[in-house]
């Protein structure tokens, strides 16, 4: 396994409404977070503007957590808007999750690879824990390749 020196900052975005969700997905970034492989960044940490930008323009990669939520949230558009440009510009990593089944066609993302890579989302799994495992195994991949 190739090992990193640097900690990469991960950007999670998702709607508010679904903190649950991001819960749930952090809990299986634990052992990447308890070896300093990452660091995350919570995109309702704070309420302030200025804050999240700040936590977005510091980001070596963004993770968007996709559910009809994400999609109508304007924050979230927000956020869509600068990750795309950081991935146009400075070619940072922006990864969509699908948590539930959702047609990205007509979305910045529907451009990009979505995860899991077997197209269906994490909601239709059987074992969801089982899929969020393989979700941050190809996740690895990507940061270990920054």
């Amino acid at each position: 396994m190739i090992t990193k020196t640097k900690t990469v900052n991960v950007f999670i975005a998702y709607a508010n409404v679904d903190v649950d969700h991001f819960k749930a997905f952090s809990h299986h970034l634990e052992e990447m977070k308890r070896h300093n492989k990452i660091h995350v960044s919570d995109m309702h940490a704070t309420t302030s503007e200025e804050g999240r930008g700040k936590r977005l323009d510091d980001a070596d990669m963004i993770v968007a957590l996709i559910t009809s939520n994400f999609l109508t949230s304007e924050q979230c558009s927000d956020v869509e808007a600068v990750a795309m440009h950081k991935h146009h510009t400075k070619s940072i990593p922006v990864v969509p999750v699908l948590l539930e089944n959702i047609d990205l066609s007509g979305t910045n993302f529907s451009e990009l690879s979505t995860l899991p890579s077997n197209g269906s989302s994490v909601s239709e799994s059987d074992d969801q824990n089982a899929t969020f495992n393989g979700i941050v195994e190809e996740l690895k991949e990507v940061i270990y390749n920054l």
